[in-house]
């Protein structure tokens, strides 16, 4: 990489630039553990006590600010490296992509090729349905073995099933008919049954009309009790919800703003650890790729090969031949 601007560079990052002299602060601290009081109203003392403990947290703030600053220039390494990457990417995905576009075609051309002798065959086993339907050579050079299986299956299956169907609507016919001087019978007998049951709905009309009356007195009474008692347990109810909500709103308050700043976090060290597994994964990959061609393994010579996987231990065995018996 050639030296550019310094604004194009990805800066370089050293731990030991954030190192405070640790010596030196173990002697401060050393010397305010020996500090103690006798005596409370001794301002001597207390002073002194003041005195180690302002160095002590002036130490404490300025390593706390140095230590902002260099999380700071990690973060922009960080998103310098990840730029880098996409633009070195940008520069082969394209070429790579057309690359593989052509491969794509060529397979599909020696694919379609050796399907032309299976055409007679195919043609053969269509013709033989007598179902009415014109499929094209090219339409059928077009399947593979389990498209055209799928497809000379589906057509026996319609064909079967419009004979099933135009049976079932026969059978449905006939049950029709029988149906209907079946219901012409039924509607016979229940003309009767309702003359009868006029006749005793009529009687038990005057019965349960006086009953209906006496069980509405009731029921009225009952009613205006339930009433008194609901009213006032409603008002009840309702000064305890007003208490509820009240201290609901306050405690979804606090909880929405612990929540909120929770998965802030969250979502900042989610995107951290999510780039980090991003960019093991792609030395993974390239390592893996390195590996299979130095041992001879293309895409073309991928029959010749098994890859096994166990864990993280990846292996690669050569077939070293075949025979038919």
């Amino acid at each position: 990489m050639s030296q550019g601007t310094e604004s194009g560079q990805l800066k370089k990052l050293d731990i030991e630039e954030f190192n405070p002299t640790v010596a030196e602060i173990q002697r401060i601290v050393g010397e305010g553990k020996k500090l103690t009081v006798t005596d409370f109203s001794d301002k001597a003392q207390i002073r002194i006590v003041r005195s180690y403990r302002l160095k002590l947290r002036e130490i404490r703030v300025t390593i706390t600010k140095q230590g902002k600053e260099f999380r700071q220039k990690a973060l922009d390494f960080q998103r310098q490296v990840i730029a880098k990457e996409k633009e070195l990417i940008a520069l082969v995905e394209p070429e790579e992509g057309r690359l593989a576009a052509i491969e794509d075609q060529a397979t599909a051309f020696e694919e379609r090729e050796k399907r032309k002798e299976l055409l007679p065959k195919r043609r053969e086993r269509l013709d033989a349905l007598h179902d009415g339907i014109e499929t094209s050579d090219d339409e059928i050079l077009e399947m593979d073995s389990i498209p055209f299986e799928s497809y000379l299956n589906k057509r026996l299956y319609d064909k079967n099933e419009r004979s099933r169907i135009a049976n079932e609507e026969k059978e449905r016919e006939l049950k029709e008919k029988e149906e209907r001087a079946r219901r012409e019978q039924e509607i016979k007998d229940a003309e009767e049954r309702a003359r009868a049951d006029e006749r005793k709905r009529a009687e038990e009309a005057e019965t349960k009309l006086r009953e209906e009356r006496a069980r509405e007195e009731r029921e009225r009474k009952e009613r205006i009790e339930r009433e008194e008692r609901e009213a006032k347990e409603r008002a009840e109810q309702t000064e305890r919800e007003a208490q509820e909500r009240a201290d609901k709103i306050e405690r979804e308050a606090k909880e929405k703003v612990e929540r909120e700043e929770r998965e802030r976090k969250e979502k900042e060290e989610a995107k951290i650890k999510a780039e980090i597994e991003q960019k093991e994964k792609l030395a993974k990959t390239a390592k893996w790729q390195k590996f299979i061609l130095s041992h001879g393994y293309t895409e073309e010579k991928a029959g010749d090969f098994y890859i096994e996987v166990k864990g993280n231990v990846h292996s690669l065995y050569k077939k070293v031949g075949e025979i038919v018996l």
